[in-house]
C-alpha cells in the first residue's frame, strides 16, 4: 500500500461524502423537482445506466477485473451526475 495509515484517509473520506451531501441538501427544493421531477428522474437514468455501461467496459479494455470496472462505472456515474446538476443549475 501506498498509504501506511489507511484510518486517516478513511477519515477524510467519510468527511468528503459528509460535505458533498450537505451542499446537496442545503439546495434541494420540492417545488423544483415536482416540476421538474419526471424530466430529470428519465435523464438521470439514462445519464446513469450509459455512464456505468460506459465505464465497465472502458475498465475491461484496461483489462481490469469485473469488480473493479463495476467500481469504474459507478465512479464515472456519480461524478458525472454531480458535474451535470452544478451545469443546468447555472444554465437555469
Amino acid at each position: 500500500p501506498t498509504v501506511p495509515d489507511t484510518s486517516n484517509v478513511n477519515l477524510w473520506a467519510e468527511l468528503g461524502v459528509i460535505f458533498m451531501l450537505f451542499s446537496i441538501g442545503i439546495e434541494f427544493s420540492f417545488k423544483k423537482l415536482k416540476s421538474d421531477g419526471s424530466t430529470a428522474f428519465t435523464t438521470g437514468i439514462i445519464q446513469t445506466v450509459a455512464l456505468m455501461t460506459i465505464g465497465y467496459y472502458l475498465g475491461r479494455a484496461l483489462e481490469f477485473n469485473k469488480m473493479a470496472s463495476i467500481f469504474l462505472g459507478a465512479t464515472l456515474a456519480i461524478s458525472s451526475t454531480t458535474i451535470i446538476l452544478k451545469t443546468f443549475e447555472e444554465l437555469q
